[in-house]
């Protein structure tokens, strides 16, 4: 089962994986991997990701199904990771399971597929989790090390393994007196981890937390974004799922519950309901593993819900997929537990009926920027003389990777400029041109093409290229014009 749950995840992880363009953030990672390893190890971004795209690329090349296949690898043998994981913790069943939520989430699926950290930052969670256990039940120097080793690159990897830390710490010092007999080789494996980890912990301080670094377009989060987060985690789609969808799953649940309640009998089902209930109270057997397990979950989430509250906004579902697993396992954890209230294969088929949509639309629409739909359109319909204007410098890059055409362009780098200043800034002289605009919120971009309707010239044609996008909000909303494609023509007949 294990088998068929890896190649299941491999294929919804490989499946049209250079399909779609790349989008804004994985542009830089393309951008940062290609540059030489001093400027990556120097830089103010996590290495250890940058560093191995870089000989990936240097090897491979930069096209999206080689590029984005590193991401692949390690977002399938997180698979296996969190099954170990989940069987030495809390049985077999349960690390079948967990392996199942993981291999069919949506969300896991999508950052196994784009070149970017997060499937890393997953895999070595895990792999500092698996050794973090076998250092605490087995005691050798192996596991010690390959802990120590793995969580050192696990905070190089992403900063946020910082709470992966806390939460083991955390773990231990409420256990310390069961683990007496290994308190040096843990105070020893801390200084070690800590002395590993500083400069990069100082920098991302300086930088991120005091400075004015980071992801400044992130906003506060609210008293239910948590449960968006655990909503992400379950792989449901980027979209609530469709009423008539959660519909038709609760009454599958409903009638698979009755007809094995039929099946059974009333008396095989309450004593059925009593043994669940006592299975449950023998889970303080294992209070210490479902410990761990939730502070795992809960550290991370509850460390950056206050320290957006008291530093600057911080939290994102995508920077919390260290919590993924955990909240795996717990679910999978319930489930072994109610199984005879409540057979498992049931609520399984539920829970596939509710994510059966989202996996839908995630394959067949798209779900990042389309910046190759947007280079091909104008590289069509372009016109001798057009000219392309864009709203910023990083969205000329980003276009020009895909352009095949031969228009010449400009930036613009004043949202006041009128379309006469900006065309005699790029000292071109044109009846009709292009705007390209990604519509990020709280840029000025849109602003700038309003300035230029001030103008001799109108819009003759605007096209949106849609694309679904992941919300902190509720409730999360198809999104439409991340790109926008404007036309403009002296004297044209477009709105104005």
């Amino acid at each position: 089962m294990l088998a068929a749950i890896m190649v299941l995840a491999f294929i919804l992880r490989i499946y049209g994986l250079g399909e779609q363009s790349y989008w804004f953030d994985e542009f830089i990672t393309l951008r940062v991997a290609q540059g030489s390893l001093d400027s990556i190890i120097t830089g103010s971004r996590p290495p250890l990701y940058l560093i191995l795209a870089h000989f990936w690329i240097d090897i491979f090349g930069t096209s999206e199904n080689v590029t984005r296949l590193l991401s692949v690898f390690f977002g399938t043998a997180s698979i296996l990771l969190i099954y170990s994981i989940g069987k030495s913790l809390l049985g077999e069943k349960v690390g079948i399971l967990s392996a199942f939520f993981m291999s069919v989430s949506q969300y896991q699926i999508y950052y196994s597929q784009e070149i970017r950290y997060y499937s890393l930052f997953l895999l070595l969670t895990l792999v500092s989790f698996f050794f973090y256990i076998r250092m605490l039940k087995a005691k050798r120097f192996i596991h010690t090390f390959l802990y120590v080793l793995s969580t050192i690159l696990l905070y190089y990897t992403h900063d946020f393994g910082i709470f992966i830390i806390a939460a083991q710490g955390l773990y231990f010092i409420i256990n310390f007196k069961s683990l007496r007999g290994i308190i040096p080789t843990w105070l020893l494996s801390q200084i070690i981890i800590l002395l590993g980890i500083l400069p990069g912990l100082i920098s991302a301080f300086n930088y991120k937390v005091i400075g004015s670094g980071g992801p400044n377009w992130l906003e506060a989060p609210e008293i239910w974004t948590p449960f968006v987060t655990l909503y992400y985690y379950l792989g449901a789609g980027f979209d609530y799922p469709p009423i008539k969808v959660i519909t038709a799953a609760f009454i599958f649940l409903l009638a698979g519950i009755i007809l094995y309640f039929y099946i059974i009998g009333k008396q095989r089902w309450l004593e059925s309901l009593r043994s669940s209930t006592e299975a449950l109270k023998g889970l303080k057997n294992k209070k210490s593993e479902i410990l761990l397990v939730g502070l795992w979950f809960i550290v991370p989430i509850f460390m950056v819900l206050v320290l957006s509250e008291i530093t600057k906004p911080m939290y994102h579902h995508r920077y919390l997929i260290c919590s993924a697993p955990a909240f795996y396992i717990l679910v999978a954890l319930v489930l072994t537990k109610i199984k005879k209230i409540i057979p498992t294969g049931i609520i399984l088929i539920a829970y596939a009926i509710v994510i059966s949509p989202g996996l839908y639309d995630y394959y067949s629409k798209p779900v990042r920027e389309q910046w190759k739909q947007v280079a091909a359109y104008v590289a069509q319909q372009e016109r001798p003389e057009d000219l392309i204007l864009f709203a910023s410098s990083s969205t000329s890059t980003n276009f020009k990777w895909y352009y095949r055409g031969n228009s010449k362009d400009c930036t613009i780098y004043s949202t006041n400029d009128s379309i006469l200043e900006v065309l005699d800034t790029c000292k071109l002289d044109t009846d009709r041109f292009w705007v390209v605009v990604r519509n990020e919120p709280g840029e000025k971009a849109l602003k700038a093409v309003l300035n230029l309707k001030k103008s001799p010239f109108r819009i003759v044609e605007e096209k949106e290229f849609a694309i679904r996008l992941e919300s902190q909000k509720i409730p999360r909303s198809y999104m439409v014009g991340r790109l926008t494609l404007f036309l403009f023509e002296k004297g044209g007949e477009g709105s104005d």
